[in-house]
């Protein structure tokens, strides 16, 4: 389990803290979306439930391992890893297999046990006909696809990412939701992703509201894009479907509240016909 209690962090004395009094756990196979404005405190908190950075005040555990404790760092790696928004930022090699094999190797796993990881981990993300191909000329969302893999292949119990679809296009974000979806659901691998993105927590399980640094709502996806006040006041726009679905109303269609996919809204729209 990742747990969370009564997490504070400052980055400078004098500064205001940029999460404070954080409590909130994720279970293995969990899909928890964060989502926040900018500044909200989402990357200051994907660092602290990866341990990167350590809180100043309260506990970051992940598998019961305390963050804190310097000790622990190497087996923490092999549980929970991080990937930021720009994938080039995690790219180091010039082959896409090498890239994969990077992690594992540095962990000193076996070699015939790091080629079995990299062909498994580039079937889970969907690219296998990429293996000896240069990252360079992968799009952007097969590039977070990449990074992703490279983190699969460190057989990681949790993934963190921090706003993983910020840089790509409605396709590429599409593609990177979708993989970390089939890896949650088939391989039960806990996925916490930030964004301000609204429209993402379909994906999830469970939807966190994080402003100010504090939690303002934790909730399932339907429930937290019900609350439309909730979202406002919290600075993240409401999803286009709950736009539109509102307009409608306003026309004199009977919806529910809310809808959550196209689909929804499709069959919703004919049955009302």
């Amino acid at each position: 389990m990742l747990e969370l209690n009564n997490v504070h962090f400052v980055y400078e004395a004098g500064q205001p803290p940029a999460v404070t009094g954080i409590t909130f756990s994720v279970e293995p196979g969990d899909f928890v979306v964060i989502l926040g404005r900018n500044g909200s405190g989402k990357s200051t908190l994907a660092k602290l439930m990866s341990g990167v950075i350590v809180p100043i005040r309260g506990t970051v555990r992940i598998m019961g391992l305390d963050t804190r404790e310097r000790s622990h760092k190497r087996t923490i790696r092999r549980f929970v890893s991080l990937m930021l928004s720009d994938p080039e930022n995690q790219i180091v090699s010039t082959l896409v297999e090498e890239d994969v094999a990077f992690g594992p190797e540095n962990l000193g796993v076996p070699l015939e046990e790091i080629e079995h990881r990299v062909q498994e981990a580039l079937a889970s993300v969907g690219l296998t006909g990429y293996r000896n191909s240069s990252p360079r000329f992968l799009s952007g969302g097969e590039k977070q696809r990449l990074a992703i893999a490279g983190l699969l292949a460190i057989r990681t119990r949790y993934l963190v990412l921090d706003e993983p679809t910020a840089m790509l296009d409605a396709r590429g974000r599409r593609e990177v939701l979708a993989v970390l979806a089939q890896l949650n659901e088939t391989e039960g691998i806990g996925v916490v992703m930030t964004s301000h993105r609204a429209e993402e927590m379909i994906w999830a399980k469970r939807v966190v509201i994080l402003d100010e640094g504090q939690v303002r709502a934790i909730g399932y996806p339907k429930d937290i894009m019900g609350d439309e006040e909730l979202l406002i006041a919290s600075g993240i726009d409401p999803p286009p479907l709950s736009r539109l679905a509102d307009a409608l109303r306003r026309r004199g269609f009977q919806l529910p509240k809310p809808i959550l996919t196209v689909e929804e809204m499709v069959k919703t729209l004919c049955q009302s016909v």
